[in-house]
């Protein structure tokens, strides 16, 4: 398989230098156009939130996730008794709120729980991420493996395994 090819980053006095894909590719995220995938997010010069307003909104809680968690499961349920017990509009509109139900369950819940902010303890965090991965079909810790590189390369078509994925140089097998 073929990767994008273009980045051009390297090592100046201990700082990571412009790479020709960030200038060309994500122009705005910083105006100096340093490579700031390999910074951490706290070490970040355009940090749009001070870690006062992060602390406000990172705080987990095992009561505000079983709440969210039990409303999606509730607009589940009331999809599957609007298919079960009404007519075409009801079963249609069941449709809708099941399939939608499921899907941000799947997406949302997963996502949250793989970042362990969904529930206070790593525990609940994962055995929740592996109950509503299983309507997806999908394997939470190779979810938390992508994201973690997604999160670390974010934008980066030559890294990002979020772009990469949708690549025309992953288009093709044998390419």
């Amino acid at each position: 398989h073929r990767r994008p090819t273009g980045r051009v980053a390297s090592a100046v006095g201990g700082a990571i230098v412009a790479s020709v894909l960030d200038d060309g590719f994500a122009p705005g995220f910083m105006a100096t156009g340093e490579d700031w995938s390999y910074a951490k997010s706290s070490e970040r010069p355009d940090r749009p939130l001070s870690n006062a307003q992060l602390a406000v909104l990172t705080t987990r809680s095992d009561r505000a996730g079983f709440l969210q968690l039990g409303l999606q499961y509730s607009q589940i349920l009331t999809g599957a008794l609007l298919i079960a017990g009404t007519g075409m509009f009801g079963r249609m509109l069941g449709t809708c709120l099941m399939g939608f139900g499921l899907v941000t369950m799947g997406h949302c819940a997963q996502h949250e729980c793989v970042h362990n902010t969904a529930f206070r303890t790593r525990r609940i965090n994962n055995a929740v991420s592996w109950l509503v991965s299983l309507p997806r079909l999908t394997n939470p810790i190779w979810e938390r493996m992508l994201h973690k590189d997604h999160h670390t390369y974010t934008n980066d078509p030559a890294r990002d395994p979020e772009i990469m994925a949708g690549s025309p140089a992953n288009a093709v097998p044998g390419d």
